[in-house]
């Protein structure tokens, strides 16, 4: 029976290699060809659709890529990708991608592949057997969990850092080798770290396994085991000028992967996590960390028995270990999971003491490449996430393949039983992860499609229970209503239940939710039942209304007190609570209510195009016909792109927006609002040009006047006009 770690002849090894590594390559394309769709789904609505900067090529979107945060404008964050932005921005703009899913997609996939190239490669040079890389390679790139990666267009950080990790590690073997020579090894080794960590913070795992590497294979210590690797004139010493350059190579890196971090969060006081995310937050220091180690122990054995694989992991999915309910299931579960950590990381050790040190760097790197997300060193924006586990597959793969690559000779027929079954599992395991995979990517084909598997594979979750009945809401289809309000009502009782119960981007959510089932039901006739909810919803955005005009007086205030224009930024919008708070006014008859709600909340919202677009509406049922006209303008300004209803336009009577379409058009359907005025008209110049005036004045009394810029190229780019009023010239 040939070893599984030497499965080809030594004559035909680099043809063998050759034929696996396409043969990977060609099922990899296969088992990812499903999660190609058209929508923008989950965190991509805002990552992509909602990042100005993106939409066109100009060097001040280029300088806002590298001066703003990885979330702009949607929400203030410390968290910092320039790198990852500027691949979407290439994407965007560049390829021409836009606002469609493919071609972010397809990009995701090409990058998949080359890593699961360098993968391969990688673990080559580290003189693993072409058995044990084919495993290896094969559950890193086929693995179920890498549907969080691949078709999830805002993985693409998480597959630029994992490239950056692989090719670092490529240099440092090269230099360590004695193939490169240290100056230009620690350059590249540099600048490789450096683009990895702007792309996403976890790449900075990669100066841990080079450390991890020169523990195990320092001074006095073979390569491996038997033969190869470096003659011992090439090792190198630990007090030699050569580790000492590499070393700062190393330092460097860190020093990028923290700093960006240490001054987002100085300049925007921003906290990026939320406990509703995860719990963590909300635990003591011992409990939040022993339920870290838990989670990471079932992450771990996720990697070979993926059962609980979710989208979502929101509160209430995963409960917390606390000490003092031992005696709880989960605790005592979490507990023994932990074990499992603390374990592996003890039998890394055995393993090095044993000389058996592929094995131990395998297993020990797969630990270290989870340490960034692991809640253990540092709390994270979430409990967990199946793209964590995408580079430590690879390594803990690669490990116990390693294991059970056995010495064949004088083995009893008991082993050779078992090594025949281990080598059966190891056929068959990838294969099977590979089709659970092909049908676990149709799951990011379409938002529905999102939040409805989110809701199925974790039904404790508030997020999976909220994500997918509000889906079922804008259907506006009765049994679709019927069935998303148990769903949204379950999820605010969760919501209650959770340390912050009153979180207003999660009660605009469910109090949107709560008004548009009640408008279905309305229609449906089931007008109690539709009352009941829209007075519910009421309470909810007036209370969530109230708490954040409450948090914003308190900005001022500090403000105030520091002299530091910074807090301005941090003013909390209230345009979803706002809205669908005058949207159940407006559902209820209260059009005057629904009126002053929206005007009470202008200021902080004042170039939010979806909330002026809403203001217009509600000021045209209000009977204000020339302010609706005067919003829809300062909406084509901000937003050619923004969506409108035809209705919404024919409502403004006696208006003299000229329309580049006939009043026949189908009524019911969106459309462009810049394809929906003529912009070519005179008038509509005219409009157009005052429009922009108040957008840019508005802007400089503001603080931001950086972005005045954005919107002139807006108005000459994408609607052409070329002639300004004074606050844009």
């Amino acid at each position: 029976m040939p070893d599984l770690n030497t499965i080809s002849p030594e004559g035909s090894r680099e043809k063998h290699e050759r034929i696996w590594l396409v043969l990977l390559l060609a099922i990899t394309a296969v088992a990812f060809s499903q999660g190609i769709g058209r929508e923008l789904v989950f965190d991509a609505a805002s990552i992509v659709g909602g990042d100005i900067r993106l939409r066109a090529v100009t060097a001040e979107n280029l300088g806002g890529i590298f001066t703003e945060n990885y979330w702009y404008p949607t929400r203030e964050t410390d968290l910092y990708r320039p790198v990852t932005t500027l691949s979407l921005f290439f994407n965007y703009s560049v390829f021409g991608n836009e606002a469609s899913a493919a071609g972010y997609q397809v990009t995701n996939l090409l990058l998949h592949l080359l890593c699961v190239w360098m993968a391969f490669r990688l673990l080559r040079r580290l003189q693993i057997g072409l058995g044990v890389t084919v495993f290896a390679a094969s559950m890193f790139a086929l693995h179920p969990a890498v549907a969080e990666v691949v078709p999830n267009i805002v993985g693409r950080s998480d597959l630029l850092a994992a490239l950056a990790v692989f090719g670092g590690l490529h240099i440092y073997l090269s230099w360590w080798e004695g193939r490169v020579r240290t100056a230009m090894a620690t350059v590249a080794f540099f600048v490789v770290g450096a683009l990895g960590v702007l792309s996403k913070e976890n790449a900075a795992v990669l100066p841990g396994l080079v450390v991890w590497h020169m523990l195990l294979f320092g001074p006095g210590q073979r390569w491996q085991e038997k033969g190869g690797g470096p003659s011992p004139d090439n090792r190198k010493k630990w007090n030699s000028p050569a580790v000492y350059g590499f070393g700062s190579g190393i330092v460097l890196v860190l020093i990028i992967a923290l700093l960006p971090k240490v001054l987002w969060h100085a300049s925007s006081g921003a906290n990026p996590n939320e406990v509703l995310d995860n719990p963590l937050l909300a635990e003591s220091f011992i409990d939040g960390r022993l339920s870290a180690l838990g989670v990471l122990g079932r992450m771990i054995s996720a990697i070979f028995l993926p059962l609980d694989l979710s989208p979502d992991y929101s509160f209430n999915q995963t409960p917390p270990v606390r000490l003092s309910s031992l005696g709880n299931t989960a605790t005592l579960a979490g507990i023994l999971w932990g074990a499992l950590v603390v374990g592996i990381g003890a039998f890394c050790l055995v393993l090095w003491r044993c000389r058996k040190r592929k094995a131990a760097f395998t297993l020990g790197a797969g630990l270290i490449s989870f340490l960034p997300t692991a809640n253990i060193l540092v709390l994270v924006g979430t409990i967990r996430a199946d793209r964590f586990m995408y580079m430590p597959a690879l390594w803990f793969a690669a490990g116990v393949g390693l294991l059970f690559s056995l010495n064949p000779k004088n083995l009893s027929h008991r082993s050779f039983l078992i090594r025949k079954a281990a080598l059966i599992v190891a056929v068959s395991l990838p294969i099977l992860l590979g089709a659970i995979t092909f049908f676990r990517c149709s799951d990011w084909i379409s938002d529905r499609q999102f939040w409805l598997s989110a809701w199925q594979s974790a039904p404790n979750s508030f997020k999976g229970k909220l994500g997918y009945g509000l889906r079922l809401a804008l259907t506006e289809k009765r049994e679709d209503a019927e069935e998303a309000r148990p769903l949204i009502l379950e999820a605010l009782r969760l919501v209650r239940e959770s340390p912050t119960p009153r979180h207003p981007m999660i009660m605009s959510q469910i109090g949107g939710g709560l008004v548009q089932v009640a408008r279905t039901l309305k229609k449906a006739g089931q007008l109690t039942d539709a009352k009941v909810l829209r007075d519910e919803a009421i309470v909810l955005l007036l209370a969530g209304l109230n708490d954040v005009r409450h948090l914003n007086e308190e900005i001022e205030f500090q403000e105030k007190e520091n002299g530091e224009h910074y807090f301005s930024r941090r003013r909390k919008g209230t345009d979803l609570l706002a809205t669908q708070l005058a949207n159940a006014y407006v559902d209820g008859g209260n059009v005057a209510f629904a009126h002053q709600v929206l005007l009470d909340n202008l200021e902080v919202n004042r170039f939010d195009p979806s909330y002026l677009r809403e203001l217009a509406r509600v000021e045209a049922l209000a009977g204000e016909w020339e302010l609706a006209e005067k919003r829809l303008y300062q909406v084509l300004v901000l937003r050619p792109s923004a969506t409108i209803t035809p209705e919404l336009i024919i409502s403004v009577e006696n208006q003299t927006l000229p329309l580049a379409w006939q009043e026949n058009t189908l009524r019911t359907s969106k459309l462009d609002i810049s394809s929906a005025v003529d912009v070519g008209n005179q008038s509509a110049k005219r409009s157009i040009i005052e429009a922009t005036d108040v957008i840019c004045s508005e802007l400089g009394r503001y603080g931001r006047s950086g972005e005045v810029d954005i919107v002139r190229r807006t108005v000459r780019h994408k609607l052409g006009v070329t002639e300004y009023g004074v606050s844009v010239k």
